[in-house]
């Protein structure tokens, strides 16, 4: 499914878990300047567009909203991963790199989906307030919640109660 832009958004409204470490007048401050493309993305697979990405080289995008599968199959070996709202997710760096193993890997949203592009000039602007870095780069708080599976069956099972 394609992706759909659908404008800015002030990346610490839709997630202000990031500014838990910060002060409330610094993650006030942090609000206001704080903003990112969002692009929305429709349930069902997902081939992430290399052109929606190529004009930002994006470091990466932040669930904002919606449940992202992530499966990889390395022989005959499957495993998906859960992504929601809070993971940072490198989806176009899947078909880039020559892996040991040769492995195919498919994305499916689950209900949909919004992301935030976090790009370098959102970095840089970002640098101001280290305790949000931080907060962006920490383990994938869908793990943290009991959301990462690598179950053979886990594609089955989330098609028949979705």
């Amino acid at each position: 499914m394609p992706d759909r832009g659908s404008g800015s958004v002030g990346v610490l409204d839709a997630d202000p878990e990031l500014a838990r470490e910060l002060s409330p007048v610094r993650a006030r401050e942090a609000a206001l300047r704080l903003r990112a493309r969002a692009i929305e993305i429709p349930r069902g697979r997902w081939l992430p567009d290399q052109r929606l990405f190529a004009e930002t080289r994006p470091i990466g995008l932040l669930m904002l909203g919606g449940l992202l599968m992530r499966e990889t199959i390395v022989g005959e070996h499957p495993a998906a991963e859960l992504l929601g709202a809070g993971d940072l997710l490198r989806a176009w760096d899947d078909a880039e790199h020559e892996e040991l193993l040769h492995r195919t890997v498919e994305w499916t949203v689950l209900g949909p989906a919004r992301v935030a592009i976090i790009d370098p000039a959102f970095i840089t602007r970002a640098s101001q307030w280290p305790e949000i870095l931080a907060a962006l780069l920490a383990a994938p708080r869908s793990a943290r919640n009991g959301l990462s599976c690598c179950r053979r069956s886990l594609t089955s099972r989330v098609s028949t109660t979705a």
